[in-house]
């Protein structure tokens, strides 16, 4: 009787969106900015499992705005000291496996394993994983790292061979396998590349109402001392294995590191990502699947998110303009409900004219 009913005649329905590789409790993010860009649902690759645990249940009994978290804790890491920031040092194959079972005790859905660890440790971790039931993920940033990581059975890996387009053989396997490639196009270097020719994206009101003034600071300076030129031609190469790897059958996910550098910004850094992938030539609607609906097939949450239908959770984004003619219409929110808790983007926090202090 008291249910808020919501009238979106001529606006456009999408699920809600995923940012599917964050770092989401470090100092500064700002939870409500994923809400207000109707990212409802994240995977977070290596943050704090203690404070996780306590914002999930915080969400889970109100209406904070925050996104639904799935999250694996720290990174399981060689060289970091122990239970410092987001990464766990473990040492030996005992210790690796005894880390895997406390995490999943304290409510991990997965698991992490960083690069520094040797292959005899990520092998320990991912026999354990297994027989704990948590999927494991971690870099594919090498042809060695992503051929050993899918014989270990690496659930997805994140970023890509540096050293440019994906070899056919590769993505293959990876299709072959069903191993899932988060390539994180926004932090190398496609956010980079969008304040250069777009610096006016700095300046966007609704960006600075959920974003300090130091941190857009930051980000103006965060560009790299590459010439544009080069990093056009790298961005070129690296984006050329995007639809193989789509034709190819290699299920793909859409992250950004949002928190991993001052310019990924939460929230927002998603819709870059998504821009990304559509101009690696994948469609609009398939590109709104792999933020949706493939997505929460990666979670495991396929029965209760990643499309609009009846049963599921109510993550729903509404939108003035429609994305499947143009994917830069995903950022024309109007309105985001997340569980069925109702946000106006523009009451979650007011607009800041420009140049005013915060």
């Amino acid at each position: 009787r008291d249910a808020v009913v919501v009238d979106a005649g001529g606006r456009f329905a999408i699920p809600g969106l995923f940012d599917m590789h964050t770092h989401a409790c470090y100092p500064g993010t700002n939870q409500e900015a994923f809400i207000a860009y109707g990212v409802t649902s994240i995977r977070d690759a290596g943050s704090s499992l203690r404070w996780f645990g306590a914002f999930a249940d915080h969400l889970d009994i109100s209406g904070v705005p925050g996104p639904r978290p799935f999250y694996a804790g720290a990174n399981l890491n060689y060289i970091a000291p122990a239970n410092v920031g987001g990464a766990y040092a473990v040492r030996d194959e005992e210790s690796a496996r005894s880390t895997v079972r406390s995490w999943k005790a304290q409510g991990a859905h997965f698991i992490k394993a960083y690069s520094s660890l040797s292959w005899r440790l990520r092998r320990a971790v991912a026999e354990e994983a297994r027989e704990q039931g948590l999927p494991l993920f971690g870099h594919g940033m090498s042809v060695e790292e992503t051929t050993k990581s899918v014989i270990l059975g690496f659930a997805s890996l994140e970023h890509f061979d540096r050293n440019g387009r994906a070899y056919d053989g590769i993505l293959q396997m990876l299709a072959a396998a069903g191993t899932r490639w988060d390539p994180t196009l926004e932090v190398y270097w496609g956010n980079d590349l969008l304040l250069r020719n777009e610096p006016e994206r700095l300046l966007d009101p609704k960006l600075r109402a959920f974003m300090s003034e130091s941190t857009i600071r930051d980000a103006r300076t965060a560009f790299l001392p590459l010439s544009h030129n080069l990093l056009r031609g790298l961005w070129v190469e690296w984006l050329a294995s995007i639809q193989p790897a789509h034709r190819r059958g290699v299920k793909l996910l859409a992250g950004t590191d949002a928190g991993s550098r001052a310019s990924i910004f939460p929230g927002i850094s998603l819709h870059g990502e998504l821009e990304h992938l559509v101009e690696a030539r994948l469609t609009p609607l398939e590109v709104l699947r792999i933020a949706t609906e493939d997505a929460a097939e990666a979670v495991g949450a396929q029965d209760d998110l990643g499309t609009v239908d009846i049963g599921k959770l109510a993550d729903i984004v509404l939108l003035d303009k429609n994305p499947l003619e143009e994917v830069k219409n995903t950022q024309t929110i109007w309105r985001v409900l997340k569980g069925g808790w109702l946000f106006d983007p523009d009451k979650l926090r007011p607009v800041v004219p420009v140049g005013t202090p915060k």
